[in-house]
């Protein structure tokens, strides 16, 4: 009942936050501001969130299963769920840059790894 009543406050506070017509004060002045998206990002946080749910849902539905049939083992469930992610986020990925861009200034443009 208290995880239900602390994700209820949670969804309101961002509600409010997300709704609020503030904005950042030097938003309009950031090189990309152009090319930010926030309904495009907030639909891939859903699809990032919805498939982390999926893959703890079927690790445990793996996990409780073990003993019942004999399946293939563990740690090669885990690399084709892995596979599957890995395949959806280079996909979204893929989805949410534009080709032209990565062709020019790579796939870590805007990164700093200093």
């Amino acid at each position: 009942r208290s995880s239900w009543l602390a994700i209820s406050f949670m969804a309101v506070g961002i509600a409010v936050v997300q709704l609020s017509q503030s904005k950042e004060g030097k938003q309009a002045s950031m090189v990309n501001a152009s090319e930010q998206q926030p309904a495009l990002g907030l639909l891939l946080v859903l699809g990032g969130c919805l498939c982390s749910g999926f893959a703890a849902i079927y690790l445990e539905m793996l996990v409780k299963q073990r003993g019942k049939t004999a399946r293939t083992s563990m740690w090669v469930q885990n690399m084709q769920l892995a596979f599957y992610s890995l395949l959806l986020t280079s996909t979204s990925t893929a989805y949410s840059m534009k080709p032209v861009s990565i062709g020019n200034a790579g796939l870590f443009r805007g990164f700093s790894f200093s």
